[in-house]
């Protein structure tokens, strides 16, 4: 039951983002839809190593999987964020020039 409400929720969620990105409101790079299809792999792997550890009574293992696939995944997903908004303040900053570090 558990897999078939994240199905729901990630189908959901896909279908705003498409309906934004056609409409506009969005501007969604190649390498952002990349670290989103990573990241959400990533804590799919993590929720089902986590509750199979939980059932089998492994608390420490659960936790450790916890921090060692859903941090990097979370840290992805923030990524997705993050880096058009460093973009946007380094064009900002230069003027709207190109910065070529």
């Amino acid at each position: 039951m558990l897999w078939l409400f994240l199905g729901i929720i990630i189908g959901f969620g896909l279908g705003v983002v498409l309906t934004q990105v056609r409409a506009g409101r969005f501007d969604v790079k190649w390498y952002q839809w990349v670290l989103a299809v990573i990241s959400v792999v990533m804590l799919l792997l993590t929720i089902e190593n986590y509750l199979g550890l939980k059932m089998e009574i492994e608390s420490s293992a659960a936790n450790f999987v916890l921090w060692a696939m859903g941090l990097p995944a979370v840290v992805l997903g923030a990524l997705i964020w993050i880096i058009p908004m460093v973009a946007k303040k380094r064009k900002a900053a230069s003027g709207g020039q190109n910065v070529s570090a």
